[in-house]
């Protein structure tokens, strides 16, 4: 059996055959035999794409330059009024639409098997190559120079400020408090399932779910004893969707949980 090699010139043995190039070119309609999944992983494609960027702009990437970026900026101003299309009430109607039909959450990191498929797949990676890490790093700091580490902490505040991350000093008091709020939630739960399911409804990862009202995550930040958010006020059943993309939302305050446990 004859050895393929990937067609983009990079000399590798080719591991994945495309179903055919759509695109004009040698390889049009043809299957294309390459040494990685996209062909803007190979070495060879890479290398021509930093030479061209090389002449055009004068550095390795287009974006380094603020006549591209300014270009990209103004343009998807123009189109969708903000220089974050996401930022965009349509797109980001239309973008929630595509998602709950495909995963039935907003967000593909709500649904727990896309987000251990993800995570197995990414820890497989580095398993499969130990200096990917290494070559990550490098290649964020040739694109973004000196300001990378900047990028880097900067996304880390933007992802805790969000609710996404939870604080690295704070985590090991989050585990906790998440532990005996969730503990004692299926106790409240077992000793008053005829209140709470008044239906009887299946209970799973992919049937209906134990919400909490005011969430587990607000709890902790307002540090609200853990109590409160497990008591049987504060519970209600949601289909499984409808939890995963309420996320961290709480639908009453603390108050109006204080008040139905006064009044009971």
């Amino acid at each position: 059996m004859n050895t393929q090699y990937c067609r983009h010139g990079c000399g590798q043995v080719a591991t994945h055959t495309t179903k055919g190039s759509l695109w004009n070119g040698p390889f049009k309609g043809k299957p294309v035999h390459q040494c990685a999944k996209s062909a803007n992983a190979c070495p060879a494609v890479k290398q021509r794409k930093v030479e061209t960027s090389r002449k055009n702009f004068g550095t390795d990437y287009p974006w380094q330059t603020t006549e591209v970026l300014d270009r990209r900026k103004q343009t998807t101003i123009e189109k969708y009024g903000d220089v974050c299309s996401l930022k965009n009430p349509e797109q980001q109607a239309k973008r929630k639409a595509t998602l709950l039909e495909r995963y039935g959450v907003e967000e593909p990191t709500l649904n727990a098997d896309i987000r251990a498929k993800a995570a197995a797949g990414v820890k497989q990676s580095y398993i499969n190559d130990p200096t990917l890490a290494k070559r990550q790093i490098e290649s964020r700091r040739a694109i973004y120079g000196d300001e990378y580490a900047d990028i880097v902490e900067k996304n880390r505040q933007t992802q805790i400020a969000n609710g996404r991350w939870i604080a690295p000093e704070k985590r090991s008091e989050w585990n906790l408090y998440k532990f005996k709020v969730k503990q004692l939630t299926a106790k409240v739960y077992k000793a008053n399932k005829d209140v709470i399911n008044t239906n009887n409804l299946p209970l799973g990862v992919c049937d209906y779910q134990i919400d909490h009202i005011y969430s587990i995550r607000h709890g902790f930040e307002n540090n609200i004893p853990y109590k409160l958010i497990a008591n049987i006020h504060n519970l209600r059943m949601l289909w499984h969707t409808d939890n995963k993309s309420k996320h961290i939302r709480s639908d009453q305050t603390i108050e109006e949980l204080a008040s139905k446990i006064i009044g009971a």
